[in-house]
């Protein structure tokens, strides 16, 4: 009954108006077969975790079989013929999670607003006028409509994981659990943590920089309430050299994008980018790691 409403409600999206389709990839009776498998894990007593037969998303530029890895663009598919879990996903599959499909994202994680021609935009289930920011915007969508109790994004608000602490992360972009509550945030994170043997990389004034206020107002309400509810203590810093920092992360993105990217633009699939996508490749060309 419950993965029924679920299966309906995911496709609900994708015909409302104006349609904000969350799952890039998504197969029903996929869904209905690890709903069964877990039903009867749970008639026989013998549940894998906790987690379950939770409903997760996973975001469309992170490994989730039978889905080929497209990064929410409408070629990649054509170039990259994996389908296999990546470790995060594969830890999850083996606690009982079912794994709904690929969220919808930024072409490429190339933009902060979520806004994809390709497959539509995701728009805030709270607030449908309005983006959901990004470029993780179908995790996140489909975690606050209610429809999944987490999902699997890159560099998300909530829990931004240390480098190496998981596998398949990059230098900069970071695989993270987004979730409802902090409590359900601790038992994602505990089911997929773990660095992998092949991993050898190691490595106010800016609160209230914004166009509006809405936002950083309340985050500083919450402050608040923490203070107030469990007794936080708030410690003002300053970080030296930040606008330094922010131009360094542009130069690390770039240089990381180009990397990944260059064999696909070099056959010609550069072309079919959205152009957003274009013109932050084209920025990226005016620099180089060294830089």
């Amino acid at each position: 009954m419950v993965t029924e409403r679920i299966i309906t409600v995911i496709e609900e999206f994708s015909h409302k108006k104006p349609p904000a389709p969350l799952l890039i990839s998504f197969d029903a009776e996929e869904v209905r077969k690890q709903a069964a498998a877990s039903t009867k894990r749970f008639e026989e007593g013998k549940p894998l975790s906790i987690l379950d037969g939770i409903f997760v998303a996973i975001k469309d530029d992170i490994g989730c079989h039978p889905y080929i890895m497209k990064g929410a663009t409408t070629w990649m598919d054509e170039t990259n013929s994996n389908n296999e879990d990546a470790v995060c996903v594969s830890r999850l599959r083996s606690c009982g999670v079912i794994l709904v499909g690929k969220a919808n994202m930024h072409e490429l994680g190339m933009g902060t607003t979520g806004n994809n021609p390709n497959y539509g935009t995701i728009r805030n289930p709270h607030a449908p006028e309005r983006y959901t920011g990004g470029s993780s915007s179908g995790p996140a969508a489909i975690v606050a409509s209610g429809i999944c109790s987490a999902a699997l994004g890159t560099d998300v608000v909530g829990l931004k994981t240390t480098y190496g602490s998981l596998c398949e992360s990059g230098t900069v972009e970071i695989i993270g659990p987004i979730a409802s509550s902090v409590e359900d945030v601790t038992l994602v994170y505990a089911a997929i943590l773990g660095s992998c043997p092949i991993d050898k990389n190691t490595l106010k004034p800016w609160f209230n920089d914004v166009h509006s206020t809405d936002i950083s107002d309340k985050c500083e309400d919450i402050l608040n309430q923490l203070s107030k509810i469990h007794s936080c203590e708030v410690v003002e810093i300053v970080i030296p050299e930040l606008h330094e920092m922010s131009t360094a992360h542009l130069i690390s993105v770039g240089s990381e994008m180009l990397t990944a990217l260059n064999p696909d633009c070099e056959d010609g699939k550069g072309t079919e980018l959205n152009y957003d996508s274009r013109t932050n490749i084209a920025l990226f060309w005016s620099f180089t790691a060294s830089d």
